[in-house]
């Protein structure tokens, strides 16, 4: 059966069939402003499907160098962890540490980098700065902030990501549906050409053969 592009064809499917349509049309001038007006397009929706995978893997990119941020960070905490038990005789009623940790640190950091963690993370850090009885805990004090500015310019370098990706995101889907559209008009257009129906079907990638997946998860 000669394919029918759907809106839930994927990018692949949908450049391979633009392709096929246009190697079909080679040397017949009659298909000649067809043929141009679907190369257009083909080239248009590869233009806007490479320039969005490249920012969904940036942005994948910085999602890991947040998380590679976060493990340093809870790495911090654990160690600050220590040395304040330490200091307390492991008395988890002290002050000292109720005073910064109002749940273990473990549940504290068990969280991947988000708002959550990064509040309490932010109150632990004002009270040692802003607390004598914490004066001994200066290096475990300027560790933290260091992994803590670490998480925080990580997701700034995502976040900066973000509109140019939502952008993109939205030129491949307009290029697309735009290329499902001229190629699913061809038909008539064709008909108008060649009287045979055999003929008309040929210029269309048949599913059969293709093994192309039509109903692939839409892009963007």
């Amino acid at each position: 059966m000669a394919m029918t592009l759907r809106p839930t064809t994927g990018v692949p499917t949908v450049l391979r069939a633009l392709r096929f349509t246009t190697i079909r049309m080679e040397g017949r001038p009659e298909c000649a402003a067809l043929a141009a007006e679907l190369k257009a397009l083909r080239a248009e929706l590869e233009a806007a499907a490479e320039a969005a995978a490249e920012l969904e893997d940036r942005s994948a990119a910085a999602t890991a160098e947040i998380m590679a941020m976060d493990e340093a960070e809870d790495a911090a905490v654990a160690d600050l962890a220590r040395h304040l038990r330490a200091a307390v005789g492991g008395d988890v009623r002290d002050p000292r540490w109720a005073g910064l940790f109002v749940r273990p640190p473990s549940e504290l950091t068990a969280p991947r980098a988000g708002a959550v963690q990064a509040a309490h993370v932010r109150h632990i850090l004002d009270r040692l700065h802003s607390d004598p009885a914490y004066a001994e805990l200066g290096a475990q004090a300027a560790a933290l902030l260091a992994a803590r500015e670490a998480v925080a310019a990580a997701e700034a370098a995502r976040d900066s990501l973000q509109p140019g990706l939502y952008a993109a995101q939205h030129r491949r889907r307009l290029a697309k549906d735009e290329a499902i559209r001229a190629h699913n008009r061809l038909r008539p257009q064709l008909q108008l050409l060649y009287p045979s129906a055999a003929r008309v079907r040929s210029f269309f990638l048949d599913d059969r053969r293709s093994g192309a997946e039509v109903d692939e998860v839409d892009e963007g």
